[in-house]
């Protein structure tokens, strides 16, 4: 059943995860190799890196890894409403980690992206905005990977082939949320290319989008009368 909750929630969710597209693949394109987003390839990667002794490697891995835990932990302490209570903490944490991410863009520029520390930025924001949605929505929607989400539109499948047609609206919101990153890659790469080589430029979108979202939450509180309701 299509509810107001359910147009909230893909309204940000969309939105978010081609955020999450964009960054993950301008990051991908002009970065050493790791990912600031998806944390499963990573791991595999810090494995791969042990066994074959690349510790440099190993060592850029493992940041961008704690960069990810400490993006989340940030949430953790901002967020104090219950999944789908609204309240302005969203907005600032949304805002702050718009503010994170053009700190990473920046650093990189200015250090020519030859230091990790500058992704650490990047894989900060990437670990606040995964864990806003979880938050948020109680853990319903992800956004910076595509396993949990190609999951749930795979048992949402074999619910409806055995009969279950209670939450047949999953199909096509998790299949939009798979569309969205695929879009939000090929946008960040096509965007790469038009902007040349400064990341700030290249990730500016990504700077400002969450920003956004952060302000149509806060108008929707406002409208709310500062008496955080659930949005059923």
């Amino acid at each position: 059943m299509f509810t107001k909750k359910t147009a909230f929630t893909y309204f940000i969710t969309v939105i978010l995860i081609f955020n999450s597209g964009w960054i993950d693949s301008v990051v991908l394109y002009n970065s050493f190799g790791a990912s600031v987003a998806v944390m499963s390839g990573n791991l595999r990667i810090l494995g791969h890196s042990i066994a074959g002794s690349d510790w440099i490697f190993m060592y850029k891995v493992a940041i961008l890894i704690a960069g990810f835990v400490v993006g989340a932990a940030i949430n953790g302490v901002i967020m104090k409403t219950d999944a789908y209570v609204i309240s302005e903490d969203h907005t600032k944490t949304l805002v702050l980690q718009s503010a994170v991410m053009l700190t990473g863009t920046l650093l990189i520029d200015i250090f020519n992206n030859h230091r990790v520390i500058d992704d650490l930025f990047l894989a900060m924001a990437m670990g606040m905005q995964n864990s806003f949605t979880t938050l948020f929505f109680g853990g319903f929607a992800r956004t910076t990977h595509m396993t949990g989400t190609t999951t749930d539109l795979g048992i949402e499948i074999g619910r409806v082939l055995r009969g279950n047609m209670d939450n047949l609206w999953k199909i096509p919101f998790f299949t939009t949320c798979m569309t969205m990153f695929v879009i939000g890659n090929a946008a960040g790469v096509i965007w790469v290319q038009i902007t040349g080589e400064y990341f700030t430029l290249m990730l500016f979108p990504s700077v400002i989008l969450p920003i956004f979202v952060g302000i149509v939450i806060l108008l929707t509180y406002n409208m709310k009368v500062k008496n955080p309701q659930p949005l059923i």
